[in-house]
């Protein structure tokens, strides 16, 4: 067992590439950034799932990201101390009109914190936290639909693979969907896609999929990832 042990914790600090910069997930006073707004760090995380699993968009629940990532070198086990759960990386279709389903259940709690709110990769959208959300849960807690009420979530484009400009969502078209496992077959994070459709699972472990990612960008996170990139908006 000690051997194992030793051999693992060997290859956790291997060097997986560097940061010019230093992505925050918890600010000086140890407080959810991640979960409550954009944030560079959620944006390298979902880009990272969008660029290897070769979706549309991606969408990761800041609850699941765990820790700063500081600069300096990059070990496996950093990569580990932001991804810790384990979980594995998954694909999904879902329609336009779900998509804005979901957003909708991503921010229902603003100007509150929650693990539910995701970071975006792909999608850009603006939302107004001054209305009442509309947003209904069955009796267990999890999502079950849109009412009545205003959306909070308004301005939704879609990155176009092709022409690399931001188009607005097609309400009727189906777009491909990267995440994790928590979100897409556990239905974790209230239930956010229940409504999605499970396309491929078990596509690596998401700390391999930010490794990966590391490597495409030449093995360094430089300043494209110093500051948001206005992909979500939030008017309090």
């Amino acid at each position: 067992i000690e051997e194992v042990k030793q051999s693992a914790l060997e290859a956790g600090e291997r060097i997986i590439g560097t940061s010019e910069i230093t992505l925050y997930a918890l600010d000086a006073d140890d407080n959810w950034l991640v979960r409550d707004r954009e944030t560079p760090i959620g944006n390298f995380c979902a880009d990272a799932f969008r660029c290897l699993l070769g979706t549309d968009i991606a969408m990761l629940n800041g609850g699941g990201i765990r820790s700063n990532l500081p600069a300096g070198d990059i070990s496996y086990n950093s990569l580990l101390s932001v991804f810790p759960f384990n979980n594995t990386a998954c694909t999904a279709s879902i329609t336009g009109q779900q998509l804005l389903d979901a957003l909708e259940v991503s921010v229902m709690l603003l100007p509150e914190t929650a693990g539910r709110f995701m970071q975006v990769s792909g999608i850009k959208f603006k939302v107004n936290a001054k209305v009442k959300s509309p947003v209904v849960l069955d009796e267990s807690g999890m999502f079950s639909h849109i009412g009545n009420n205003s959306r909070r979530v308004s301005n939704v484009e879609i990155l176009d693979k092709e022409s690399q400009e931001y188009k607005p969502v097609d309400l009727s078209k189906t777009y491909s969907l990267g995440s994790v496992s928590y979100n897409i077959t556990d239905l974790g994070s209230e239930g956010i896609f229940r409504y999605a459709k499970l396309l491929q699972d078990n596509l690596g472990q998401d700390a391999e999929i930010l490794a990966a990612y590391l490597q495409q960008l030449g093995g360094v996170i430089g300043e494209e990832y110093s500051k948001t990139q206005g992909r979500i908006i939030i008017n309090l």
